[in-house]
């Protein structure tokens, strides 16, 4: 499926406004899994969000 037409373009402009705005245009860096982030000191049993 491909889109086409005064639609499609409409669209396609509405999209990258959008993610202008949002801040989302441009080059991304990509997510690692080297150093994951468990939400405090391993066996401390605290939790991800923290209590109020």
């Amino acid at each position: 499926m491909h889109g086409q037409g005064v639609w499609a373009e409409l669209l396609r402009q509405r999209f990258a406004t959008a993610c202008r705005r949002l801040g989302l245009a441009g080059e991304r860096n990509g997510l690692t899994l080297a150093r994951p982030n468990p939400g405090g000191a391993a066996g401390t049993g605290r939790a991800v969000w923290p209590q109020r």
